[in-house]
């Protein structure tokens, strides 16, 4: 799925993802439960529904690797770009529907493919690891949490006269004109973590504080 797996638990916490599937599908979810009622209500069919339902979630999952497979290829024709540096992500309750990142040494393009058409939607200049400021946002709690929750993560800092703030980003999950969950870390003028917020928009494209 496009949450990732910690395959090598205890020992490392690095996510492993082939993108294909959201964290539930709800597809493949409907076809287990359709499963499991039909084997509740008629027990002698229980095997027979279990094993359609098996066999239904491997076809469909073969296709959504088909199409994503596929969506690489026209992204890249259409960008110019190397099928290596590319992401194909499975869009958020649409299951045939994707989003993508262009990975540059410089920036990453973040795009959407809807009717077969990639749109880029936003483009993030790389951040600079020798930041002292990044370096120190990065030591904090939010830095901590995107580095758990997702496989694919973007800090951009935004410098004022007063401080800095300094944005995370999950790049996977995209509503209506901003990326889904956020972080920002706070610095004062002195370079000193002040605050640190953890967020996600809803549908309605407010902004729900979590942390």
């Amino acid at each position: 799925n496009a949450y990732g797996t910690e395959l090598f638990w205890p020992f490392s916490r690095k996510k492993f993802t082939v993108n294909m599937i959201m964290l539930a599908d709800p597809a493949i979810l409907l076809l287990f439960l359709s499963g499991i009622t039909v084997g509740i209500m008629k027990p002698d069919l229980a095997f027979p529904s279990t094993l359609a339902a098996l066999c239904l979630s491997i076809l469909y999952v073969s296709l959504k690797e088909w199409s994503r497979r596929q969506t690489k290829r026209l992204i890249a024709r259409v960008y110019k770009v190397n099928r290596h540096d590319i992401r194909v992500i499975p869009a958020m309750y649409k299951p045939f529907s994707w989003n993508f990142l262009i990975l540059h040494p410089h920036h990453v393009r973040f795009g959407v493919v809807r009717n077969q058409q990639p749109v880029v939607k936003k483009t993030l200049p790389m951040w600079s690891h020798s930041d002292p400021r990044v370096a120190l946002a990065m030591e904090g709690t939010v830095a901590d949490i995107f580095r758990k929750f997702t496989p694919y993560y973007h800090v951009i800092p935004h410098y004022g006269r007063y401080g800095a703030t300094i944005r995370f980003v999950d790049l996977r999950y995209w509503v209506k004109d901003d990326f889904l969950y956020q972080g920002q870390v706070f610095l004062d003028r002195n370079g000193k973590i002040a605050r640190e917020v953890f967020s996600w928009k809803a549908q309605n494209g407010s902004v729900v504080a979590g942390y």
